[in-house]
Order: structure tokens, then sequence, then C-alpha cells
């Protein structure tokens, strides 16, 4: 569908992204009513498609959010399906997931999708058993901006009494913010779902700003298609202008002297553009780059979708390699990051797979020599064998966030670590991040995780990095 949801709407086309990874299904015995998951405004959302009537799709509402005008609430996978039946995961910024069973009846009788009638019963509760993480867990808020061309952030954070025993409160009474940007481009944030690295970071008292800029999808094809041709100018100034609304408008909330930014693949070439524009360069505490795209004219003749620069940087499709010419890496050149490297001072953490083949590790490598050949705080971990999403090993993905947190911590939670630790160790507040394995295993548990697993092992830090961990 071309245009911007309106109010009311609750479906506006099917996205390839989630089509193809997603598991589909007739439902009944017959081959008319096709249920499957797509995206709609930051959301997952499961849909019945009637295929004797083109056009005609059902959102399953079996919460019955869409008459409580709270549509945009939460967050819904689709697992599984057979027959009439159909099993759905919810959960929202402050509630863990639970498991739905949806039964779908009239599916013989049904004239339209409006007969079709959807009975749930709950299978399964992620129950918060530790009272007090459960208690700051429910004390998150969210609120929604959104710019005039559609492009949207959800603002999350603690509130209550979680917030002002927070260490992360500042004497001013507010807090650091850390900007997360999705890749793709045209993929998006869930803007309302329980994730523990998300939930992680709030209840050491980060806000977090989650943004879905210009091409994200869910918000209709012309919104996606915006962005072909115009990577490194309207999806930046999206993420640029989001951030700087947050601060504006939570101002009793946010300390605008530590807000970060972080993004990965897409999201790290835009972290990179935010850390080196001129609207954009002096907002920010630190930042964080995982596999970010950050030289095109190298990544060009080394990636594995070629195409895919050709198309977001030129809105054009890439037919025959020959016809590449000077014209084309001095344009890639210009819309990459690494062309405002001299403009860029913000403490930056590259996280890199050494076996990327989407976007390969030696764009990183050269950035980070530049910004250490400037002066500028900058680190990076290379993680040996990993791929696009450093899933080489969960350790891999775990030592990454845990890198990135800390990271994030030297330069935004203040006081970091005192002065003088030997004079006043016994009264001081560490911030509630640590690295021994108790901390986070406790923490996984808490929220669900059985007691037969636990972290053996945090690793990956070196001896710099170390010396901040009390």
């Amino acid at each position: 569908m071309p245009g911007y949801p309106k109010e009311g709407d609750s479906f506006c086309g099917l996205y390839g992204y989630n089509v193809t990874y997603t598991d589909t299904m007739f439902l009944g015995k017959s081959n008319r009513f096709y249920l499957l998951e797509s995206a709609f405004m930051g959301q997952e959302r499961t849909y019945v498609v009637d295929l004797e009537k083109p056009g005609d799709v059902r959102w399953i509402d079996f919460l019955g959010h869409q008459a409580q005008n709270t549509a945009r609430q939460g967050h819904y996978d689709f697992l599984k399906g057979h027959d009439d039946i159909v099993v759905i995961r919810y959960s929202s910024c402050n509630q863990p997931a639970s498991v739905y069973a949806i039964k779908v009846e009239n599916l013989d009788t049904a004239q339209s999708l409006n007969d079709l009638e959807f009975k749930s019963v709950k299978l399964a509760e992620n129950v918060m058993k530790d009272e007090e993480f459960g208690k700051a867990a429910k004390s998150i808020q969210k609120e929604t901006i959104r710019l005039e061309n559609g492009a949207e952030a959800s603002f999350i954070r603690l509130a209550g009494d979680a917030a002002q025993d927070c260490p992360a409160r500042g004497e001013d009474g507010k807090f650091p913010m850390i900007a997360l940007i999705h890749g793709g481009p045209f993929g998006a944030s869930p803007l309302d779902m329980f994730l523990i690295q998300r939930n992680f970071l709030i209840l050491q008292g980060y806000c977090l700003l989650i943004i879905n800029y210009r091409g994200s999808i869910g918000y209709g094809k012309d919104f996606m298609d915006s962005l072909l041709g115009h990577i490194g100018s309207r999806d930046v100034e999206d993420c640029g202008d989001l951030a700087k609304l947050a601060i504006e408008k939570f101002s009793d909330v946010v300390d605008p002297k530590r807000v970060c930014v972080e993004g990965g693949s897409h999201g790290g070439f835009m972290t990179g553009w935010l850390i080196g524009h001129k609207d954009y360069k002096d907002m920010w505490a630190a930042s964080s780059i995982w596999n970010g795209v950050l030289d095109m004219t190298y990544m060009v003749t080394s990636t594995d979708i070629p195409d895919w620069i050709f198309a977001c940087c030129q809105n054009k499709e890439l037919t025959d390699f020959s016809q590449y010419n000077v014209e084309d890496s001095q344009e890639f050149f210009a819309k990459s990051p690494i062309s405002q490297i001299g403009n860029v001072k913000t403490p930056t953490l590259l996280v890199v797979g050494a076996s990327d083949h989407r976007v390969p590790p030696h764009q990183s490598y050269f950035y980070y020599n530049c910004l250490k050949s400037k002066g500028v705080d900058a680190k990076l971990y290379n993680y040996p064998e990993s791929g696009h999403s450093l899933s080489k090993t969960p350790e891999h993905t775990h030592d990454a966030f845990v890198n990135i947190a800390l990271w994030m911590d030297q330069y935004a939670m203040k006081p970091y670590r005192p002065e003088d630790p030997s004079e006043d160790e016994e009264d001081y507040k560490w911030p509630p991040l640590e690295s021994n394995p108790e901390v986070f295993t406790d923490y996984l548990q808490n929220i669900g995780l059985s007691k037969d697993w636990g972290i053996g092992e945090v690793f990956g830090f070196d001896e710099e990095l170390l010396a901040f961990l009390p």
C-alpha cells in the first residue's frame, strides 16, 4: 500500500523482510484463508488474507486493542499454526512475553473475513519472579514522538520510584539517553517490545530512543521508497532531528551532555554520519558502531550485495558491473561516513565480525585507525570467524553487547568511578552494570531463564577497560 497509515488503519502492506523468514500457512481445510506476518508502524502483526477477495486483509487482534484505542501497544510474533489454531507471542516494553493460542472459528461458513471469530487462551506467561526487578520493569514508560515527514521514535525510560533511586540519575534529576538505530535500511525497530538487551540498559537508568526513519518498513511503500537514492541525508536527518526533538521534549528527563548513539550495519552507517555531520556532531557523549557501512568505495568491490549500494545511493539497478565508473566512486565516497571523518570527536567503539561478507571489516579497521590518528578515543573489538550478526557463537553476541554497554557507561554514567576509590570506596555507589558471571546469571534468571542455565564466563575485556570495573 502506497500511503502513510491513517488513524484507524491496521494494515499497510506486506514487506519481504518478514515473509522470507516467517512461517505462513492456510487456515482450515481450504486454500482460501492465508495467514502471514508483516510489519505495521513498529509492530509485527499477524494477518489473515482472503484469497477469494483480493485486497481483503484482517489483523488478528485477539487482545481487542483496536477497540480500546491501544492498537499500537505491544509487539506480536507469529510462532506456529495448525489447521484453525494460531500461536502468537505478545510482549511490551514493560511486560515480558506471553504465548497465546488463538482458535479461528467459522472458517467453513464465513462469507468474509469479518465473519471470522478469534478465541484466545494464554498458554504461557513469563513471570518476573524477583519482586524488586518486577516492580522496576513495570515502571518502564513509553511515549512516541514523530516528525512531520512521518519518521518516528519510541522514547522509553524508567519512571516512579525506580527512576528516583537509580544511580544514573544526576544531581539535576536527569538521565543519560541512547539513540538506537536499526539497519537494513529497509527494516524496522520494534517500538514496544520486551527485549533483554533493551531492558538491561533501561534498568541501568538509560533512556532509550528507538528510531524508525524514512525507509523503514511498515509505514507504506512511499515512505519506504523515499530513501532510495538518498541515504546519508534523509535517514541521517531523521535520526538527528528525532534525537534533538527528544532532548527538547523530555528536557526534564534527558541530560543533553550524556546522549549516546548506537547502530549496526546501516544503523552503523548512520551512527558514523551523525558523529561527523556538521548539524549533529556535537550532540554525542559516546557512540558505538556494529559492523557499520563506513566506506562504500571499498565496500562496493568487496560486499556480497554490491547492488544494494547502487540502489541506495543512486536509486538504480546494477545490471552491468563494467559500467562502474569514477563518478560512481565519487558519489559513493561523498555519501559514506568516512567522508566526514575530519569532523568526528565523539568517543567511538567499533565491534567487527572478521568474517563479515555483507559489510566487510576492513572499512572498520581503517575508520578506527583514522580516529586514533586524530586523537579521538576509540576502541575496536574483532570477533574471529563471526559474520555480520556476530553470531558465530552466543558468546560473541553477548560479549559485544556487554562491551558496548560498558563503553557507554564510561562516558555517560557520571561519576563513572571515584577520583580516589581508596578514600570512599565503601560509601561509593557503583553503577549496577558489572562484569562477573553471577550478576548476569541472576539478571537472566529473574526474567525467565531456566535455573539449569547460566553465564559461565564473561570475557573479551582488555586491561584498559577492566580498569573501569569495581
